[in-house]
């Protein structure tokens, strides 16, 4: 399941890019993945997250990530979807018929949801992943993702408390919450 979630996210990541032909350094990528998960948590929604966690999380961990994606990279550059330089730099060079091999690691019904005859991204066929086409798919797919994250992330924090005592639990969100409130009031407003 792990090794599935890595591929769709990392296929996910490349498509809302929209990058062929295009350089982006690795980290871009780890970070629009961690930004996917972050956007499902509610503390994001009601501002009691750190703005830099993602960034910082990815920086701090950028070796990690590779080793994390290692498989799911090497594998998209046997598909010639992209090649990763020495310098950690991302060439992307996608067709249709890779963008759909992109779509086909992206959760089925996460798909239905987005296109109501998702079989024409998973073959490539009828100019339904052309870039444009894509970039018309784009909000409505990371829509689906984010709601998928958020659905998970609300089930396990209503297990959670199951888990911990209660007053551990309301005690930590509440840090929690005040640390968000504090790093928001420090960081200037953009």
């Amino acid at each position: 399941v792990l090794r599935k979630n890595r591929r769709g996210v990392l296929a996910f990541s490349i498509l809302t890019q929209q990058l062929s032909g295009k350089k982006i350094h690795l980290s871009t990528l780890f970070k629009d993945i961690t930004q996917l998960s972050y956007n499902g948590d509610p503390r994001v929604s009601l501002g009691a997250e750190n703005r830099s966690k993602v960034k910082n999380i990815v920086e701090g961990n950028f070796e990690g990530f590779k080793t994390w994606y290692n498989d799911e990279v090497r594998r998209l550059e046997d598909k010639e979807i992209f090649r990763v330089e020495s310098n950690n730099m991302v060439q992307v060079t996608c067709d249709d018929y890779q963008r759909a091999a992109l779509f086909n690691d992206v959760p089925y019904n996460i798909l239905q949801k987005v296109h109501n005859d998702p079989s024409v991204l998973l073959l490539g066929q009828g100019g339904y992943t052309t870039p444009e086409a894509v970039e018309k798919l784009i909000p409505s797919l990371k829509k689906e993702m984010e709601n998928r994250v958020r659905w998970t992330n609300l089930k396990s924090y209503t297990t959670f408390p199951l888990v911990l005592p209660v007053g551990k639990t309301i005690s930590y969100a509440a840090e929690k919450f005040r640390k968000g409130l504090m790093s928001k009031k420090s960081l200037p407003n953009k």
